[in-house]
Parts: C-alpha cells; sequence; structure tokens
C-alpha cells in the first residue's frame, strides 16, 4: 500500500515539475539575444489595399498585449511594430524571432519586406487558438542599427487576441531553448491526452465485460471526451470551421461536467434526484442553446460560454462535494482521493476559464490538459486495482461455489436415488395388491354376465385402472430416467401413425363432443414408431382433457428435410408462467383438487423425455383462452420402405387357451391365486408354486412338460424370475416360451430387464392383455409380447 502511494505522490509531483519548467522565463538576454517588452498597436489600416502597413492611429503598448481587454473586443485584427538595434553587420548570420504564443494566422515584415505569412492558409480570420512560433529573418533584411518590425495578427472576437513577449537574437541561441519550450507546451499536452484517450477505451471495454461497474463505465466516458477535446485543440489546422470548432468544444466541456456530476453520483450511491435532473437538461440545453446563438446572434456568444463555464463550475464543485462528503461519511481513502483529485482539475479548470476570459497574460498556458492525464492515470489504477481485486473476489467465490455446487450435486443426486428406490419399492409394493385386484376383477367378468353386476364390475375397473395409469407413468417416468429405454429408428408413414391415435382418442373426443381432425400425410419419417406415437398420443389425450368445446387437430407440415407434427387445440390455453412447469412431473394448470378426470401431470413431462431421447425438438405455442398447439419436429426418411401395421388395442383379439399347461412362479399369495383361478377359467392347467424348488418338486409328478412359463421377476432367496426360467428350461431339457411379470421400475432392474430376450409385463397386467401375450408367446412371438401396453 505505502509503495503504491509513493508511486501516486511521485507521479503528482512529476507533473507539477513539468507545470513549473514550462512556465520559467526563457533564456536570459545576451549579446545574440534581445527582448522586446515595448511595442506600438493601431487597430485601423489602410482599407484600399489588404495587407498595408497602416500610417496612423499608433499607440505605445506594454507586452504582453492584448487588444481585446483594452478595447472591449475591438477590432478583430490588429498590428504591432518594434525597433531592434542588431549589431554588428548581420549579413552573413542567420536570425529568428520567438512568439511564445501567436495566433497562427500571422504576418511578419521586416524593414518593410514581408519575411512571414500564413494569413492565406486560413480562410475565416477568426482564429480561437495560440501556438508558439519561430519566424526566421534572413540576415540580408537587416541592417546596422534600428530596424523596424511589423507584426499583424488576426484573432478574430477571441478574447485572448494579442501579442506575447517577444525575442529575437541569432537562430542558433533561440532555436534550441524553443523546440524545447515547443514540445513542453504543445506536444506534451497532446500526447498526454492522446494516452489518456486510449486508457480511456481500455477502461471501457473492461466495463464492456462488466456492465455492473456503471463508475467506471461512467469513468471512461468522461475522460475519454476530456481528453479527446483537450487533443483536438492542439491540433494545428483542423478542416472545420471556426464556428463549427467552436461549438463542438463547448459541447465537450459540458458533456465533460455531467459526466463528473454522473460519476460522482454512481460511484457514492447519493440520491440527489434534483441534482440528477440539472445534469440531464444540462446536457440537453446548453449545447442546444450554442447552437441556436451560433447561428442567430453570433456576437452573444462569448457572454453566452462565459456564463455557461461559470455555472458548469459550479455543478462540477457539486460533484466534487458529493465525493468529499462520502469520503468522510465512510472514511474511504480511494473516494477521498478522487474527491482531492477532481478538486485539483477544478482549480486548473478555474485558472483555465480566467486565462480564457484574458485575465491572465496573453501567453499564458492552459493546465487542464496537463493535470487531467496525470489525475485520470492515478484514478485509473485505482479504479483498476478495484476492478481486479473485484475479480479475484470474484474468481475466490467461484471456487467457492463450484466446490459448493458439487457438495450440492452429489447431495442432490443421492436424494434422487434415495427417491427413486423409495418409488421403486412403493411402486413394487402397490403393484403386487393392485395386479391381484385387476386379475380378480378380470376372473370376475369372465364368470359374471348380469347387467347390473356388469355395470358394478365397470366401476371397479375403472379404479383399477386408474390405479394402473397412475403406476405406468411412474414406470414410463422411470425408465426414461434410467436409460432403460431402448431407441429402434426405422421409417414410419405418418398416416399409418395417425390412423392408429385416431383409433384410441376418437372415442373419448366424441364422449365430449369435440371434433378430432387428422390430417392426411403420406410422407415417411425416420423415428422409434411405439415412443413416437406414445408422444403424439399423449398429446392428443392432453388436448382432449383441456378442451371443453371446439376442435383437437392433428397434422403435419414439410419444412425442408423435416415434418413438423403439430397437434392444435381451442382448449383454455397456457399463461406464459406456466409454460416451463407444465413439463415438470404432476403439475397441472387449474388442478389443485387433483381430479382423476383431469390426468395425472405426467404425460407432458413423459412428452419431453421421449422428445429429448429421440432427438426430436419440441416447441410449445399457446394463447389463453384461444388454443395451444404442440409440434415436434421429424427427419423425413430418406430411404423410406412400407412398414407392416402397428397394432393397436383394439385389434387384439381373444384366444383359446384351453389345455395349455402354464407353470406360475409368483411369491405373493393374493397374486398367485388371481392369476391361478384366471387362468384356470381361461382353460388352462396351472401349476403354481412360490419359487424354483416348489416348481421343481412339483413337475415330477407330471408327465407332460409345461407350455410356458410364467414368473415374476423378484422371488425369494435373491433369485430372480430370469434365473428360475433358465432352471426350468434346463430341467425340461427345451426352450419354452416364457414371460416375466414385474412390478420393479429400480432403474438397475429396468436396465437388466431390458437387456433380456425374455417379454416383460408390468404389473398391474390388465386380463386381456395377459391373455393375449400368453397366446402371443406360445405362438412363438415373444417380441410382440415385450412392448404390449399396460
Amino acid at each position: 500500500m505505502a509503495v503504491r502511494f509513493g508511486n501516486k505522490i511521485c507521479s503528482v509531483a512529476i507533473a507539477l515539475a513539468i507545470l513549473l519548467f514550462s512556465h520559467l522565463p526563457i533564456a536570459a538576454e545576451s549579446a545574440n539575444t534581445t527582448f522586446i517588452r515595448g511595442a506600438e498597436f493601431t487597430g485601423t489600416f489602410d482599407a484600399t489595399v489588404e495587407g498595408m502597413v497602416p500610417s496612423v492611429g499608433w499607440h505605445p503598448v506594454t507586452l504582453p498585449d492584448s487588444w481585446h481587454s483594452r478595447l472591449g473586443g475591438n477590432p478583430d485584427s490588429g498590428w504591432y511594430r518594434f525597433s531592434v538595434e542588431v549589431n554588428p553587420s548581420p549579413v552573413d548570420a542567420i536570425y529568428a524571432l520567438r512568439f511564445d504564443s501567436v495566433s497562427p494566422t500571422l504576418r511578419v515584415l521586416v524593414n518593410g519586406h514581408l519575411v512571414h505569412s500564413d494569413g492565406e492558409a486560413y480562410r475565416d480570420s477568426r482564429a480561437i487558438r495560440a501556438w508558439p512560433r519561430l519566424v526566421g529573418v534572413p540576415g540580408a533584411l537587416l541592417r546596422p542599427g534600428a530596424n523596424e518590425f511589423h507584426v499583424e495578427v488576426r484573432h478574430g472576437s477571441w478574447v485572448r487576441a494579442g501579442l506575447p513577449a517577444l525575442q529575437f537574437g541569432t537562430h542558433a541561441a533561440i532555436s534550441s531553448r524553443f523546440e524545447h519550450y515547443h514540445f513542453l507546451v504543445k506536444v506534451l499536452p497532446q500526447t498526454l491526452n492522446l494516452l489518456s484517450m486510449t486508457c480511456s477505451a481500455l477502461l471501457l471495454l473492461i466495463w464492456l465485460r462488466r456492465r455492473s461497474e456503471t463508475a467506471l463505465g461512467i469513468f471512461g466516458l468522461l475522460f475519454l471526451i476530456a481528453s479527446f477535446r483537450n487533443w483536438f485543440y492542439f491540433v494545428e489546422k483542423p478542416s472545420a470551421e471556426v464556428a463549427a470548432i467552436v461549438f463542438f468544444l463547448f459541447s465537450m466541456q459540458v458533456w465533460t461536467t455531467v459526466l463528473m456530476g454522473a460519476f460522482a453520483l454512481s460511484l457514492t450511491g447519493a440520491h440527489m434526484p434534483r441534482y440528477r435532473l440539472v445534469l440531464r437538461w444540462m446536457s440537453v440545453l446548453l449545447p442546444l442553446m450554442a447552437l441556436v446563438l451560433l447561428v442567430l446572434r453570433e456576437e452573444w456568444l462569448p457572454a453566452f460560454r462565459a456564463a455557461s463555464y461559470a455555472f458548469a463550475l459550479g455543478v462540477a464543485a457539486f460533484g466534487v462535494w458529493i465525493l468529499a462528503k462520502s469520503a468522510w461519511t465512510t472514511a474511504s481513502r480511494s473516494i477521498a482521493a478522487m474527491a482531492a483529485g477532481f478538486a485539483v482539475m477544478m482549480i486548473a479548470s478555474l485558472h483555465d476559464f480566467a486565462t480564457l476570459l484574458a485575465a491572465a497574460d496573453v501567453g499564458e498556458i492552459f493546465w487542464l490538459p496537463y493535470f487531467m492525464p496525470v489525475v485520470f492515470a492515478l484514478f485509473s489504477l485505482g479504479l483498476i486495482e478495484r476492478v481486479l481485486r473485484a475479480l479475484r473476489e470474484v474468481e475466490a467465490m467461484s471456487t467457492h461455489l463450484e466446490s459448493r455446487i458439487q457438495v450440492r450435486t452429489a447431495e442432490l443426486a443421492a436424494a434422487n436415488s434415495a427417491k427413486t428406490r423409495f418409488l421403486a419399492a412403493a411402486s413394487h409394493d402397490l403393484r403386487q395388491p393392485l395386479h391381484a385386484v385387476s386379475l380378480l376383477v378380470g376372473l370376475v367378468r369372465e364368470q359374471i354376465r348380469g347387467q347390473e353386476s356388469q355395470h358394478l364390475i365397470d366401476k371397479i375397473q375403472s379404479s383399477v385402472d386408474s390405479m394402473g395409469g397412475i403406476l405406468k407413468g411412474l414406470l414410463d417416468v422411470s425408465r426414461l430416467d434410467a436409460g432403460a429405454v431402448k431407441v429402434e429408428l426405422t421409417e414410419v408413414r405418418l398416416d399409418e401413425m395417425f390412423e392408429a391415435i385416431r383409433r384410441v382418442e376418437a372415442p373419448f373426443a366424441e364422449a365430449k363432443g369435440l371434433s378430432l381432425r387428422i390430417g392426411r400425410c403420406s410422407t415417411y419419417v425416420r423415428t422409434d414408431r411405439a415412443l413416437a406415437e406414445s408422444i403424439l398420443r399423449n398429446l392428443v389425450a392432453n388436448a382432449t382433457r383441456y378442451t371443453s368445446r371446439g376442435k383437437v387437430l392433428l397434422g403435419a407440415r414439410r419444412r425442408g428435410n423435416h415434418v413438423v407434427v403439430q397437434v392444435h387445440d381451442t382448449g383454455i390455453g397456457i399463461a406464459p408462467e406456466h409454460r416451463e412447469q407444465i413439463f415438470l412431473e404432476f403439475f397441472q394448470v387449474g388442478n389443485i383438487a387433483r381430479d382423476r378426470t383431469l390426468g395425472l401431470g405426467l404425460g407432458l413431462s413423459i412428452v419431453r423425455r421421449t422428445a429429448e431421447l429421440l432427438g426430436h425438438p419440441l416447441r410449445l405455442f399457446s394463447e389463453l383462452g384461444k388454443g395451444t398447439c404442440f409440434e415436434i419436429d421429424m427427419p423425413i426418411a430418406t430411404n423410406a420402405r412400407p412398414m407392416l401395421q402397428y397394432p393397436g388395442a383394439a385389434d387384439q383379439e381373444r384366444h383359446d387357451l384351453t389345455g395349455s399347461f402354464v407353470v406360475l412362479l409368483e411369491d405373493d399369495l393374493d397374486v398367485r391365486n388371481a392369476l391361478e383361478e384366471l387362468l384356470v377359467a381361461w382353460g388352462c392347467h396351472v401349476l403354481a408354486a412360490d419359487s424354483v424348488a416348489a416348481a421343481t418338486a412339483a413337475l415330477e409328478s407330471h408327465l407332460r412338460a409345461p407350455d410356458l412359463l410364467l414368473c415374476d421377476y423378484r422371488l425369494p432367496h435373491g433369485v430372480n424370475g430370469v434365473e428360475s426360467i433358465q432352471r426350468l428350461r434346463e430341467l425340461a431339457g427345451a426352450q419354452i416360451p416364457a414371460l416375466l411379470i414385474s412390478g420393479d421400475i429400480a432403474a438397475p432392474e429396468l436396465r437388466h430387464m431390458q437387456s433380456l430376450s425374455v417379454p416383460v409385463l408390468f404389473k398391474p397386467v390388465a386380463a386381456d392383455v395377459l391373455r393375449t401375450a400368453i397366446a402371443t408367446a406360445l405362438s412363438g412371438s415373444a417380441a410382440a409380447a415385450q412392448d404390449t401396453p399396460t
């Protein structure tokens, strides 16, 4: 800290030394140099011949001289004359006349001979700048003794128009110190402000990466504008008109003041609405009024500029006061340093304001171009250090946050794993009695044919189906989470898939009085037939459920090499704040009471997960009260070929199982009894057991091998259904058809069962589905039962 503070002190000391050195008097008068401090002045000249030396109106003045401060602003041009004694003979010498600060529009005559003229370089004589100038004087034009010099200065209405003290002598005696002085008062401030502009641009780039650092952005813009203004002032021959230059410099000064106040407010967080309002209006009104005066009443502009500068200094002083007050309140050394730096700039501005009003020597230099880059460098170091410290803190926080995220991720993974295990266990335990109930309902339906009893059985079956739907939804989510769903991409004709959906969903739409419209599309797409149909069926069912009147439309449109399948409805619509939540499990808009007729809240979650699994983009468009549209993109198949008709639930036939010998392995007594009774009712001969050992012992008393093995996946003593099937097949010496029935939805079990060649039915299994699966297995088509809907 002490080293940084020492560096700042050294920087300020160097800047002050440069400024003081630039004000040292030029070399003392010697035999080869002469100071000229007295002259005669006239503001009149012979208008008939432009550039002729005036013959009347001369009166003595002391240099430096500003005729505007003596004559009240007139005339626009002035002539000075003086005499210089030159001894000995100057014929072989080269001489020069040094001006420390003079108008760029200048004419110099020696003994009636023109030795310098740059008046033609400016079409407009209203110059507003003054530069150091070294004018060469040929020795041949000088004579021994007194030599008469005439200097014409054109400065227009500038209040600093005039002539500084001069130095005359040999070129060798004057030029070296003049070059040094020229560097200090012109090259150095221009270079400093060019560097300040570069650093300001760098600060703005840093701010663009950290928009939260508002004070940094304002600070960079403040010094970019101020540095550009200072740099531009030292451009010797700008291409713009004088009026435009005056307006530009004035506007830059106003905006610098506004940004200084805004920086003070932003850095300290001060709440000063009136001061902020003054800054806003000042940034617009003052440049606008200056422009109006420049166009209509240019002669009023100097007075307006003087008054505006005084007002701007007052506004800037209030900004310094805000910084100082905040530094005192918060005991912040950095803000105190900024307040001190801006105070130094205020002092420099007051000096320059006095110089501008010709209250100082006409040869006096402006201080702000020196002080401002130095103060900016100090401020920039402080601000950059602050930003770097903030970045280090952010990096440390990011590292800490990353470690916390890793810990939290591990905790969430453990919690999710525990949830999955709990869900799997709960689902398995619920599926067992529900599976038994479902089988018993099927058995009762087989045995009772009365109309009243049939109506009661239908209600029982509806409740069972509802509970089964919940468990099936949980199973589907778990299978997708576990990665146990195998994608088999094929070429599918959309018409066939649409027709299968129509057969299933049309009765539900008709029951609600809705119109279900299915578009025709013979295009083939590359997708998984079962998974894609599941997505569209869920979307159509969801649209039907939440549409009370109107229609539901399923159609497709071709876009490039994709087909966009759309499901439209005229339902209640989805509010913007709910459009992400609807894809969460068990979330339903407007179903706080959990009405089962409105679904379970799993369908859209399954839709999104399945679409992501297939790589089919899913989009949602909705408007409250008007309806919703879901879109899903499917790639067009390049080598399409006709596919076999996909069987729907309505196509299932009743199969005759009479005489079939079925070995049933089920450890749950209720489920085993229900299954046994149902199989017997279908005409099957059943051997029911709770383990492989019991089944093996019972088979020894049978004279024939089983036609089918029907096994639960989870059996006692850590033996699973697959192992049991393998043992029974080895015992029989034949590849007996087999079916697995499982209530497990845990990820490891799902992945294991997915890899098996034995078809799997998930509990609860409806009686007619079980009958179809058994018949399919007996006929040798085990693959058809693998994805049988539950």
